[in-house]
């Protein structure tokens, strides 16, 4: 089985979910946070494809520009959860494509810098494999991996993950003789974004999580770790390490 970033967060939340998920492949139920999750990037890989540049090019105010792209790429009658991520994401965009201009004056490069370079990378190396949601470029001549999490992300987990990414995708070359300098995350429900450096430190965090993945799956043997995110582990009705239902309103 090839390693994915999905894994050692799931491993970091409680090695036992990761045996259940990983392991014995106990399916996690389907629940509402899940399917907006899903259907939000589907949505966000084609919004830049539904975009006419020469109209906006032509819109100067920013709620003209938000009204252009939520009528372009959005439906009205859109579940309520996934119209919420997706009206946010627009006021983003709209943000971004509006500091671009303040900082450029050639619209050509605008464009350039608006448009991500890639959307929805799907890798695949030996021993690893992974999807990226989102890749821009910078103006340094390097590359910005984004991240798009429509739950309310973790920080130091998400962190970790985005640098996995890039330390891959640099690995193999995956963009062409172009590198992967810096991550971001971009969290849909509020909107908020926040971008960051790479640190040789987090990344010698990840290589622990990994060693420890292997270390359990040598011994057969995975902890439980109770946390918050218990009632949304594919096990959390047998699991063992619960003393306290009436925590989790059970």
């Amino acid at each position: 089985m090839k390693l994915r970033s999905s894994m050692i967060n799931d491993f970091d939340i409680c090695p036992a979910r990761y045996e259940a998920i990983w392991v014995n492949e106990v399916a996690n139920p389907p629940g509402s946070a899940a399917t907006t999750g899903t259907n939000f990037h589907k949505w966000a890989t084609v919004f830049f494809d539904v975009i006419e540049r020469s109209v906006l090019d032509e819109l100067h105010l920013r709620e003209d520009i938000e009204s252009y792209l939520v009528e372009r790429s959005i439906k009205e009658d859109w579940d309520e959860d996934l119209l919420h991520n997706c009206k946010n994401f627009v006021e983003f965009e709209a943000d971004h494509l509006l500091r671009l201009r303040n900082v450029m004056d050639d619209a050509d490069e605008v464009w350039k810098y608006f448009v991500p370079y890639k959307r929805e990378i799907n890798f695949e190396t030996e021993r690893v494999m992974g999807t990226i949601d989102r890749v821009d470029h910078l103006r340094d001549g390097t590359l910005m991996i984004m991240d798009y999490k429509t739950g309310r992300p973790n920080n130091t987990v998400h962190r970790r993950q985005v640098t996995w990414y890039a330390h891959n995708a640099n690995r193999i070359d995956l963009f062409d003789g172009l590198t992967v300098s810096r991550g971001s995350i971009l969290w849909t429900r509020e909107p908020r974004f926040w971008a960051f450096d790479f640190s040789s430190r987090t990344l010698s965090a990840i290589n622990r999580r990994i060693i420890a993945m292997n270390k359990c799956k040598k011994d057969k043997y995975y902890p439980y770790k109770p946390s918050g995110l218990c009632p949304y582990c594919p096990i959390f009705q047998e699991c063992p390490a619960i003393v306290d239902w009436g925590k989790y309103g059970i």
